[in-house]
């Protein structure tokens, strides 16, 4: 039996999806596609940033006046985009690296070294920025002063009022993650007309929804799925197959950004920024679908599989029984030759991820030789990678007339990014 053949036989399957499975269906819903598309909001605080660094105070002259329309967190990603535009090995685009490196203190790297190399991800941190908000301090870094002064400005702060950083902090992010999901939103559905009424609503986009069966049909076979948890915050229409999909981190609704509740403890003030505790605040929990129907095999197709999402992952093979050598359940990893890409560069970075999260899975277990473990699964036919076939390029995207010219622009942006950095 062939390897299609094989996945397509396979029984109870639960389909988990990440960012990949959008892609694939023709959206633009990565962290960089959204910092595009909303590129003049970042040259805006960039430059602003430009002038604060020559009169290192805001002024009624300067761009100042419109900060309450601007974000925190958007500001504290340009301000690592413009700090660190030089280093090659530096990804802006990972927003919830990015997020842990900013909360992570100097303590935190001496309990756990193998956290150095995230904690210097971020050139904010705000453990320092939160100090110098409070007693209204000073630095030697300009961009810890322009943050300084935007929190205190933007939060109308006096010396003598009280106030809670991190929870300000939250607020932040979440008006942050509102505006990501409208951008979302806004790529699945067009406005349609309602007949009855004669007024205007949503309509689900006929394109994606075509290319999500269709995608899903190439995972698995459809009539032996039994759920979908998905790591996206789109939402196709409640047809047999988006019947019962569970959203890990919120929908367009309320998309929730997060960290791995590893790192903090519940009585850590940060430990409001653990997806564990998102998930609880947020409340989203869909108590119409069946939550938990019986899966006997997943298939993971279109996640990063990064360490913030391993307190879902470690469950999800606890009740594959992966430990079991006598177990016949299987777990599928499934991608995609995205067009433009290295065939083997993709290949080699889906196996070294599966690796790293099987390995940190045997560990966490216990097990004597962990690095074996994945080994063992394999030879077993319990961890399969299986490839699926590219979109053909013959099909257009249906929002490529939107997201090509601001792809284009990339390079002009990095190059404005480079005439004003330090």
């Amino acid at each position: 039996m062939e390897k299609h053949e094989y996945i397509m036989s396979l029984d109870k399957v639960k389909l988990v999806i990440g960012n990949g499975f959008d892609l694939r269906c023709g959206l633009y819903t990565s962290y960089s596609d959204y910092l595009l598309d909303n590129i003049d909001v970042y040259k805006h605080i960039m430059r602003w940033y430009n002038i604060y660094r020559e009169l290192d105070k805001f002024t009624a002259n300067d761009f100042s006046k419109k900060i309450n329309e601007i974000n925190l967190w958007e500001a504290f990603f340009a301000l690592n985009i413009l700090h660190n535009c030089n280093q090659t090995n530096f990804d802006w685009f990972d927003v919830e690296r990015l997020i842990l490196s900013s909360l992570l203190t100097v303590d935190d790297i001496h309990k756990n070294l193998e956290l150095a190399p995230v904690e210097m991800m971020s050139v904010i941190h705000w453990q320092k920025i939160e100090e110098l908000v409070l007693r209204n301090g000073n630095s030697m870094y300009t961009y810890e002063r322009f943050l300084k002064n935007f929190i205190r400005t933007k939060a109308n702060i006096d010396n003598n009022d009280s106030f809670d950083f991190y929870d300000y902090l939250l607020d932040e992010l979440k008006a942050f993650e509102r505006k990501f999901g409208k951008f979302v939103n806004d790529q699945t559905h067009d406005k349609g007309k309602e007949e009855d009424s004669g007024g205007s609503l949503e309509v689900l986009n006929k394109k994606y929804l075509e290319r999500f069966n269709d995608t899903v049909n190439e995972l698995c076979f459809t009539k032996k799925l039994v759920s979908i948890d998905s790591f996206n915050y789109t939402h196709p229409s409640p047809n047999e197959v988006g019947k019962n999909i569970h959203h890990i981190n919120g929908s367009y609704e309320q998309p929730i950004f997060g960290v791995d509740s590893i790192y903090f403890k519940p009585n850590d003030k940060r430990f409001i920024f653990t997806k564990t505790c998102r998930r609880i605040d947020a409340d989203f929990i869909e108590t119409s679908k069946d939550r938990t129907p019986a899966f006997k095999n997943v298939v993971v197709y279109g996640h990063s599989l990064n360490e913030a999402d391993y307190n879902y992952f470690f469950p999800i093979f606890d009740k594959l029984n992966l430990l079991e050598p006598n177990e016949d359940k299987v777990l599928v990893f499934a991608y995609s030759n995205y067009e433009g890409g290295d065939k083997e560069s993709i290949k080699r970075n889906i196996i070294n991820n599966i690796s790293k999260i099987m390995y940190k899975y045997a560990d966490s277990k216990k097990l004597k030789n962990a690095e074996r473990f994945l080994d063992s699964l394999t030879t077993q036919g319990k961890v399969i990678i299986y490839e699926i076939k590219p979109c053909s390029k013959n099909v257009a995207n249906f929002l490529d007339d939107h997201f090509k010219p601001l792809r284009e622009s990339k390079e002009k942006f990095l190059e404005f990014i480079k005439s004003i950095s330090l």
